[in-house]
């Protein structure tokens, strides 16, 4: 129970402030995406293949990091699937060794 709440609260900790992080590194990338495009002219969004006008304000506008509701089930969920496997495989094992054997 214990490893539980002790995975909850790092779980929480962790998708909050990585959403933050995310937030603040990705606008950091497009800033300098931004200033390296105004020097060099080069830039192409996009596939040239396909021949799509995009144009920079349009994959800035489009690009957004968030955290959905369905995200954070889905991270909590398969966190909290990681942690029961590792402690229930381990316990397992110890209980189905004689107490002979683990004093060995």
């Amino acid at each position: 129970m214990e490893v539980m709440l002790v995975a909850l609260v790092a779980m929480t900790l962790s998708v909050f402030s990585g959403n933050l992080l995310a937030k603040g590194f990705s606008d950091s990338l497009m800033t300098i995406q931004s200033d390296h495009a105004t020097e060099d002219n080069t830039i192409i969004y996009g596939s040239p293949i396909n021949d799509i006008n995009l144009t920079e304000d349009d994959v800035v506008s489009a690009y957004e990091i968030r955290l959905t509701p369905s995200y954070i089930v889905l991270f909590y969920l398969v966190g909290l699937i990681v942690v029961l496997l590792s402690t229930i495989v381990p316990l397992v094992y110890i209980m189905r060794l004689n107490p002979k054997k683990i004093m060995m």
